[in-house]
């Protein structure tokens, strides 16, 4: 990491420069909101495109990022502040709630630490994807005047703002590789493919932006998607997990196992799952989505009480699968940096996890009789958090252990080594203790609310047609951080498993 003192003079004048032009750009952008407000949202698309071509030629101007660094951490805590005061409403006073001018600095500092000067044209690509691609898709879609909105539960998206940030993002990347395809020895095939591929993670990131975090989950997905198809030998593997993932998610949205979040969010963890980690890791993670919603479509006995207690049911969103799925995917970004089989099997505990805790759910109430509390033994209404059944204790047991199995035999056959089977017994034992700290953070912790018609405890937001009430448990604490909370469980305890059990 250079030092202040190892940072040539040249880079801090220019710095200066740099820092100079953008607060003289806010302060013109302030006078001009104060006598045209109305005109907000296109300032600040404006601003938006200008500190882009001001910084995207930062990688050949500066030898040093310890200038630019300093200033996009400068401008991303200011932001943050201003947000935080209702100060800069030229770029701040917008028709949404928007963290977007915090992220958009915060993006580029963290592309500054992962790419700079090693992978320049990944930085760049990236940063003019976050820069340009979001707003000129913006202004093209505002030109429509009958625009189709998408069902997405955030931030206001159409149809046609999606086309045109597919069509925007795969130009600008399809631009940027062809700047530097020689570099790379990329044929023009190659450059029509990736650019059609990383478009595709763009568009799906920008959908399911929520209060501006396309500024941040754009161009670091394109940046990762980038980094791993430039690798000649994973470049195939890419094309061919994002195809995977594109069919899978969109097989189960026609067959309503997903809303348009969640198969939009499936696309994005399926694509770095199967891209990334290819058939060893695809695997287990098709095991757990394919058997959940099969699971899902079974026939229930009563299904109305546990409908009532649950607070999601019917087709998954986008919370829901990212409550499941982003730690597996975490691990699987952590196997490019960890060659070895510890990653995947910290990955097959979070996976376990999610499957043990799900199918004990969806077999618990098709299988199950009525359910008892975990901590008193009492009977429960079905759906109750905390409530547990034989049958769903078994179908925790079943899931962790088809994943553990699944995983061993799959990382044996890919992989082509030689491994214990050991390790895989400390996953599925990890699975299904995580499967009951998750049934006890429902039964004591997790946040409950009253019907304010019929006075019924439940997990939804809405009862009888009417918002309820909080009645007790930790406010932020829900039923997708639950979930999270045990996909956590999962993966820390393969790891003290396997370091007690068997580690020798």
């Amino acid at each position: 990491m250079p030092t202040v003192i190892q940072t040539p003079l040249s880079d801090w004048l220019l710095g200066a420069v740099l820092f100079s032009g953008m607060i003289v750009l806010l302060t013109l952008a302030e006078r001009i909101y104060r006598r045209y407000p109305e005109r907000a949202e296109a300032l600040r698309k404006f601003i938006h495109i200008v500190t882009g071509v001001a910084v995207l030629p930062a990688p050949w101007l500066f030898t040093s990022w310890l200038p630019i660094f300093i200033i996009t951490a400068f401008f991303a805590l200011a932001n943050w502040w201003a947000i935080r005061r209702g100060k800069l409403k030229s770029i701040h006073q917008v028709s949404r709630a928007s963290l977007g001018t915090f992220y958009y600095p915060l993006a580029y500092a963290l592309l500054l630490l992962l790419f700079w000067k090693r992978h320049v044209m990944i930085l760049s690509i990236a940063f003019a994807l976050m820069a340009f691609g979001d707003a000129i898709a913006g202004i093209i879609a505002g030109k429509v005047k009958q625009r189709k909105i998408l069902p997405l539960p955030w931030d206001k998206k159409s149809l046609q703002g999606g086309a045109a940030m597919f069509v925007t993002s795969t130009l600008l990347v399809a631009i940027g590789l062809a700047l530097f395809r020689h570099e790379h020895n990329l044929s023009i095939s190659n450059c029509v493919l990736i650019s059609v591929a990383i478009g595709l993670l763009a568009t799906a990131a920008e959908a399911l932006s929520y209060r501006g975090s396309d500024n941040l989950t754009v161009p670091l997905l394109a940046a990762l998607g980038l980094y791993v198809v430039l690798q000649p030998e994973m470049q195939q593997q890419f094309f061919l997990g994002e195809t995977l993932a594109l069919g899978v998610t969109l097989t189960a949205f026609l067959v309503k196992s997903l809303n348009l979040s969640g198969a939009l969010m499936g696309f994005l963890i399926g694509t770095i799952v199967f891209g990334i980690g290819g058939w060893t890791f695809a695997i287990t993670m098709l095991l757990f989505f394919i058997g959940s919603s099969l699971l899902s479509k079974l026939p229930q006995k009563d299904a109305k009480p546990a409908q009532e207690m649950i607070a999601k049911g019917g087709r998954r969103d986008a919370v829901q699968v990212l409550a499941n799925g982003l730690l597996p995917t975490l691990m699987v970004i952590a196997s490019l940096i960890i060659k070895n089989e510890t990653a995947f099997l910290l990955y097959l505990g979070g996976l376990a996890a999610a499957t043990a805790d799900t199918w004990a759910t969806e077999i618990g109430l098709r299988f199950g009789g009525q359910p008892r509390f975990i901590l008193t033994g009492k009977l429960v209404a079905p759906g109750t958090s905390g409530g547990i059944t034989v049958a769903g204790v078994l179908g925790a047991c079943l899931g962790a252990a088809l994943v553990a199995l699944a995983g061993y035999l799959s990382y044996r056959f890919f992989e082509n080594v030689e491994t214990r089977w050991q390790p895989f017994i400390g996953v599925t034992i990890a699975g299904i203790i995580a499967q009951f700290i998750d049934s006890l953070l429902g039964a004591t912790l997790q946040r409950r609310n009253r019907c304010v018609v019929c006075g019924k405890i439940t997990e939804r937001s809405e009862h009888c047609g009417q918002p309820t009430n909080y009645a007790s448990g930790w406010r932020w604490l829900d039923n997708d951080v639950v979930n999270i909370a045990c996909g956590v469980s999962g993966i820390v305890l393969v790891a003290i498993t396997n370091t007690m059990l068997f580690s020798n």
